[in-house]
């Protein structure tokens, strides 16, 4: 046994290249697999962090609603005093800075006492007024704000607090944490809580209530207490879970998506790696055999040196992961987080789930040439008289054929949660069947192409496509490329359609100029807004986030209100039927419109009832109809604005959409000079827009990373192959040089076998990506995205037929170079 060992452990060390190879593949899928089920933490950590940075480290927060600014106590929050932590209540209140040159700059002013301040959202000071209290009209500002507008401390900042101006002196100056973390769209400042009361008239009273609890646990029980205290007010956790799952998902089901990619490229390599090894091994397992050893013997070392590269590569894999979640981390993070603290999350299960997974990826591709070994005789185990068998071509191409089918078939046919599975299932068929139609489909091409061949290379040239015919590292070489290929061109797909669909969702479902939330927008302000220069129409709603659906399989992330009479003015409905005539159906009792993704989700249909549960209690909707979306992925409704008042209890606005007749960016100045009391957010279309475009590019350039990585592989495959191929083949080759072959035809031919393996693995490459792309619309639906427009890469094929074909020749090479100094004598000898 030792000996055995000691000859394998040998041969790993001889065969450095392959090694590495094997370690580099389970080192990739493993960073990958490691990276998919640990962003969902990450970007969880991350986003809450951001959220707890905007308000502080409270468990409950108590608000307005509607963002209105009227005032109350916190007497009654007093009465669970012996739960909590702290009870602080603050104020907070816009004001505006207007510079030398007109130019407003918005701050959101927090009312808090200096030892509140260090309880709920402690700060780091760059430089303070020493041995003077916190008191009067002192406000204490951010680094960047200082270094902006060349202040220093003392210095006077004269704002606009309430319609009046308020000469404020600088008491302190932060660094970029806290309240300041994010100065992007407006700045923050810190004021007395007792000056901000006095400026607001708010009497002793409050208008925002931080609750930090003893036991976290009790949240829960503390929110339903303080929501029939504070019936006029909205009582809620400051972090949501589902605004923070909701942009988390897409990312994460993206990368699982490339996890089933890559893994499916890495265990061909493994595989074919192991197939090679092990035919090298046979003579070795004779003589082992023929003295005695046991089959069983050889395969526990056969699989000890399948865990061998599994462990190995579980080890670097982990670590490469992590050096890939930090970068997705730092590409997704927001620049103002990624300045204070490393955001990484993981846990010892994430490393040891990995570690798993690279050593079943290891163990179960190279399971099955292990095991055929078994079945060879011995004697022609001892004899070198024959290869590991394997499937014939023909039942190879039924067998193909029957998986693509089964694609065609089943993935169309399927919804709900079994959809996932399916599409799952149906990307790694196609992967499989684009290997399995390969030996056939190649030698089908290669009897076409020989008397063309003949024609442009002469003699050379059907040489060369005999010699693909029939050898399994040719067949090998051609599936890496196609796979390759296949994977680029998918990925490349599924970005560039989602990137054109959110590109023009708004020029396409929109035909208002401008956006706008404001504090207090009740019908007045509205009235008011179409008295400003340049605003041509108006148009505003209500808005729902994250409403329960009881029963039923999660929540709706947003629901709108419809008025039916002026909605399609602003908003484009892609829907079956008359979307007038649906939209006016909505006031005639508690019907709701569906995105087609909620209601596949929700498992309903048309007639059926489900329960929204609402502030003023649950209600009960109809199903009346479904459309399709790209707002908010999809997770969207509509409902009649009489029965969201009704339901929301509310009366303030929530968002209000608006025409211009002249420059959007012009007119939005104006709103924001008219307004700035009620601290509008005002965003152009054309800006949202673009908004939303750099978010996707985001995800999509990592996924394209992962997938040029996948790529990698299989270049890396493709190099080990045709020098597996040279070697195989070192007698063949000097036979023909000693019939009068010359060293420039030898390269030829080689040349010529590259050139193939690269025009046909580019074809079925091609093929393999048109028959993801084809799959693109059933992976959206399965994982609730909605459908977006497919392009089909025609003007672009020709540039992966390129690349596959400059693949094929790079990586032919060396094994040219190696072919042309062969000593013909000692290779025929030593055969």
């Amino acid at each position: 046994m030792n000996i055995i060992a000691r000859s394998i452990i040998k041969s790993i060390a001889e065969r450095k290249f392959r090694t590495c190879l094997i370690i580099f593949s389970i080192l990739i899928a493993t960073a990958l697999f490691f990276s998919s089920i640990t962003i969902s933490n990450t970007l969880t950590h991350v986003y809450t962090h951001k959220l707890e940075n905007a308000q502080g480290n409270a468990d409950i927060v108590i608000k307005n609603k509607d963002n209105t600014t009227s005032f109350f106590s916190t007497d009654k929050a007093e009465k669970l005093s012996s739960s909590t932590t702290y009870i602080i209540g603050e104020i907070q209140s816009p004001a505006i800075f207007i510079t030398k040159d007109n130019n407003i700059n918005w701050f959101n002013l927090h009312g808090l006492e200096e030892n509140e301040l260090e309880k709920l959202n402690p700060i780091t000071f760059v430089d303070k007024q020493k041995a003077q209290p916190f008191e009067g009209n002192q406000i204490i500002v951010s680094r960047g704000m200082v270094d902006k507008f060349k202040l220093s401390i003392g210095d006077a900042l004269d704002l606009e607090v309430n319609g009046k101006k308020q000469s404020f002196h600088v008491y302190g100056i932060s660094d970029p944490v806290g309240y300041f973390m994010d100065e992007s769209k407006f700045y923050s400042a810190i004021v007395p809580k007792q000056m901000l009361s006095q400026i607001n008239q708010a009497k002793g009273l409050v208008n925002y209530v931080n609750i930090k609890l003893a036991d976290v646990n009790d949240k829960p029980a503390a929110i339903t207490e303080l929501s029939g205290m504070y019936k006029d007010q909205m009582v809620k956790d400051p972090v949501s879970p589902e605004d923070i799952k909701s942009q988390t998902s897409v990312l994460s089901t993206a990368l699982m998506v490339m996890v089933v990619v890559v893994t499916f490229m890495s265990m061909f390599i493994i595989y074919t790696c192991f197939k090679v090894l092990t035919i090298e091994r046979l003579p070795m397992v004779g003589t082992f055999r023929s003295i005695g050893a046991t089959k069983k013997a050889i395969h526990l070392l056969l699989i000890g040196e399948s865990l061998f590269y599994g462990v190995i590569g579980a080890v670097l894999g982990s670590a490469f992961g992590v050096v890939i979640l930090y970068y997705i981390t730092s590409m997704t993070t927001p620049s103002y987080i990624k300045q204070s603290q490393m955001m990484i999350q993981f846990s010892p299960v994430h490393i040891v789930a990995a570690s798993l997974f690279a050593i079943v990826l290891c163990l179960g591709s190279s399971l099955m040439p292990i095991l055929k070994t078994s079945k060879i005789p011995l004697k022609e185990v001892i004899l070198s008289l024959t290869e590991l068998k394997d499937l014939g071509k023909t039942k190879k191409f039924i067998l193909g054929l029957l998986f693509i089918a089964m694609i065609v078939i089943f993935a169309p046919m399927v919804t709900g949660q079994l959809a996932i599975a399916v599409v799952g299932v149906s990307v790694i068929l196609a992967g499989v069947s684009v290997t399995l139609v390969v030996p056939f489909l190649t030698e089908l091409a290669t009897a076409i192409l020989e008397k063309l061949y003949a024609l442009i290379f002469g003699n050379v040239g059907p040489l060369a496509l005999r010699n693909i015919r029939g050898n399994n590292n040719m067949m090998n070489t051609i599936s890496l490329i196609a796979i390759g290929i296949t994977s680029i061109m998918f990925v490349n797909t599924a970005s560039n359609s989602v990137l054109s669909a959110t590109t023009n969702l708004y020029s396409e479902s929109s035909t208002f100029d401008i956006k706008m939330t404001a504090a207090g927008a009740d019908q007045q302000f509205v009235n008011n807004i179409q008295k400003v220069d340049g605003v041509q129409d108006v148009y505003a709603n209500f808005e729902a986030k994250n409403v329960k659906v009881v029963d039923k399989n999660g929540d709706i992330l947003a629901i709108d209100s419809v008025d039916s009479a002026r909605h399609l003015d602003f908003w484009k409905i892609d829907m079956d039927g008359d979307p007038k005539g649906q939209l006016k159906k909505l006031d005639n009792e508690r019907n709701i419109l569906l995105a087609v993704q909620v209601k596949e989700r929700l498992g309903v249909k048309d007639g059926d009832t489900i329960t929204l549960v609402f502030p003023k209690g649950n209600k009960e909707y109809k199903v009346q109809g479904s459309f399709n979306t790209l707002m908010y992925t999809g997770n969207y409704a509509l409902i009649s604005e009489k029965y969201m008042k009704e339901d929301l209890g509310a009366t303030m606005y929530s968002n209000i959409y608006i025409k211009a007749n002249q420059n959007p960016s012009t007119v939005s100045k104006n709103l924001e000079r008219k307004f700035f009391s009620d601290r509008p957010q005002i965003v152009t279309v054309k800006d949202w827009q673009q908004e939303n475009v750099k978010s996707n590019k985001q995800i999509f350039n990592i996924l394209k990373g992962f997938a040029f990585l996948s790529m990698l592989i299989g270049i890396v495959g493709v190099f080990n192959n045709l020098v597996i191929n040279l070697i195989q083949r070192k007698r063949n080759l000097a036979m023909l040089r000693s019939i009068g072959m010359s060293k420039v035809q030898t390269v030829k031919m080689i040349f010529i076998e590259s050139l193939t393996l690269g025009l046909v693995g580019g074809v079925f490459g091609c093929l393999g990506g048109y028959l993801l792309i084809w799959l693109l619309p059933y992976i959206y639906k399965a994982v609730f995205i909605p459908p977006v427009y497919i392009y089909y890469p025609l003007s672009q094929v020709w540039l992966y037929f390129l690349a596959s074909v400059c693949i094929a020749i790079v990586a032919s090479i060396s094994p040219m170079n190696k072919s042309s100094k062969l000593n013909i004598i000692n290779v025929i000898k030593y055969e």
